[in-house]
């Protein structure tokens, strides 16, 4: 990573460009922070960054429910998964790996399955946080992984240690009151 400027002033009102300049050696997902800082103000910006191969076959969305952007140590979090042929070549076996990271690059949680995939594949997949997580913002990624390609999709949520009021609380098979 390398910046342009890493350092100027500005008057208020006033505006200035910035170009930073990312080189990944390999496909991947990476994260970071830019952290802009203006007298006793600081502002932290997350940076996620998906590194695909150029060549795809396939392409992967992963997508957070609303419910689930800012959950708890030790919560369920649930993702929405799609996969499909971007070029037709039947079936074909993938493997993804699923990647919880803090935006400093720190993994937290990853795992892997291989399935077979003709045309679109759509499934949810839950993970269970693990109970110590510190509270901050994470991302959660799936990076579709086939002979010849990778495509990556990730998503950023919050770990909250503050308590949700009870009427948010989904209770399984009990309808809300309001």
């Amino acid at each position: 990573v390398s910046i342009e400027k890493d350092s100027f002033d500005l008057p208020i009102g006033a505006s200035e460009s910035v170009i930073v300049i990312i080189v990944a050696e390999q496909p991947g997902i990476y994260t970071g922070e830019i952290i802009i800082k203006a007298g006793d103000v600081e502002k932290i910006i997350p940076i996620i960054v998906e590194v695909e191969t150029k060549e795809a076959l396939f392409d992967i969305e992963l997508v957070i429910p609303p419910p689930y952007l800012v959950l708890q140590p030790g919560d369920e979090l649930n993702t929405q998964i799609n996969l499909f042929e971007i070029a037709r070549v039947g079936q074909i076996d993938v493997t993804v790996n699923y990647i919880i990271k803090d935006i400093k690059d720190n993994l937290v949680i990853q795992r892997s399955e291989t399935f077979a995939v003709d045309g679109q594949k759509q499934y949810t997949k839950k993970f269970k946080l693990p109970v110590n997580m510190e509270p901050g913002k994470y991302v959660v990624a799936a990076e579709l992984v086939y002979e010849g390609g990778v495509a990556i999709s990730s998503s950023l949520f919050e770990v909250s240690d503050v308590q949700k009021p009870v009427e948010e609380l989904p209770i399984q098979g009990v309808p809300r009151i309001r």
